[in-house]
């Protein structure tokens, strides 16, 4: 996109993500250069979303899609998990009321399931956490709900 065609979008960054982009050299720059802190956060979104499109385990791991869909069904309130839990997203999955029947409902045993899951690289449980937000975004699309 070019800069005529790019949204514009103001946003408060946290300290210590300002400061991380402070280190790769961003700072304030009116003419937009490679440096400015606009053009920084957009090669950080860049480079986050090529990660968690080449980690599909779908791709990654052979997961199947009845998995990958059940996963992502798993995983009710993405925009609620932090970043310990993505890192044991499985013994995240597992905590749910739900999840042992779900799992046996989809002929999985619960128990291999969150180990498979555990070990998934953070990358690839990170895809699992964004897919099942884009998801749950379009639902709420259609149905109108906030």
């Amino acid at each position: 996109m070019t800069r005529n065609q790019s949204k514009r979008f103001i946003i408060s960054l946290p300290r210590a993500l300002a400061a991380r982009l402070e280190a790769r050299g961003a700072r304030p720059d009116p003419s937009r250069g490679p440096f400015n802190f606009s053009q920084q956060v957009a090669r950080t979104v860049t480079f986050y979303e090529s990660v968690v499109v080449r980690s599909d385990p779908r791709v990654t791991r052979q997961l199947s899609e009845d998995l990958y869909q059940l996963l992502l069904g798993l995983i009710e309130d993405p925009q609620a998990l932090e970043v310990f839990h993505i890192h044991r997203l499985g013994d995240s999955i597992a905590e749910l009321p739900d999840y042992a029947g779900r799992a046996r409902a989809a002929g999985v045993d619960p128990a291999w399931l969150v180990a498979t899951v555990n070990a998934y690289s953070y990358a690839e449980k990170l895809h699992l956490v964004d897919s099942s937000e884009v998801r749950q975004s379009s639902r709420t699309k259609r149905s109108g709900r906030p």
